[in-house]
């Protein structure tokens, strides 16, 4: 609801453009109102049916290098803590996993891979469900650095040490990544330039 109060304010001549970076799957109402005020620039994630211009983060490129990471590292056994069903990014993330599993001669186990929010404490949860598996992968690839913030605390509760026992990866570099402890390996991404190239786009509607 608060992506459509934020619509609104295009509606009411309070602003007259909108980065719009949604993280859940629509209901038909954002769509309907996109359409409707016009003025937006979607980043990241898609709204399917919008007339709008799209700016999308190369998902399945960064996936598949951090999943060939984890591979480079000795792993077999990955797991992947996902978003949402129906959102771009998940779709396209658990692509490039699947693509670098399969080129280095592994399938993908369905049993490895579990979605949640992108939200720390889902992750939590994700996390237990993939450990308490009777043979739990080595290694953990999220769609998500909140994801992956989830995935250590749940290690921790269970005794868990990383990379010791179980190796872990997230994706999008948030402030601060390397200050964790223990560090976070994470996939890059440039808000700074996602907003710039985002903005010039919005100037040019």
């Amino acid at each position: 609801d608060h992506e459509l109060a934020f619509l609104a304010r295009i509606e009411d001549h309070q602003v007259d453009g909108i980065l719009l970076l949604t993280n859940h799957s629509d209901d038909g109402r954002l769509v309907k109102c996109i359409n409707r005020t016009g003025g937006v620039v979607l980043l990241d994630e898609d709204v399917p049916g919008a007339r709008a211009p799209r700016l999308f983060a190369r998902n399945a490129d960064g996936a598949r290098m951090a999943t060939s990471h984890l591979i480079e590292k000795g792993h077999r056994r990955i797991g992947a803590i996902a978003g949402p069903h129906g959102l771009l990014s998940t779709t396209e993330r658990l692509s490039g996993y699947a693509e670098a599993l399969e080129a280095a001669g592994m399938a993908v186990d369905n049993r490895l891979v579990v979605h949640c929010d992108y939200d720390e404490n889902q992750a939590v949860g994700a996390f237990k469900e993939l450990f308490g598996q009777p043979d739990p992968p080595t290694a953990v690839f999220t769609c998500g650095d909140m994801l992956a913030l989830g995935a250590m605390r749940a290690a921790r509760g269970m005794g868990l040490r990383i990379p010791e026992d179980v190796s872990l990866i997230g994706f999008d570099d948030i402030s601060n990544a390397d200050l964790l402890s223990p560090a976070l390996t994470t996939v890059r991404q440039s808000p700074a330039e996602f907003g710039r190239r985002g903005v010039a786009m919005l100037l040019d509607l």
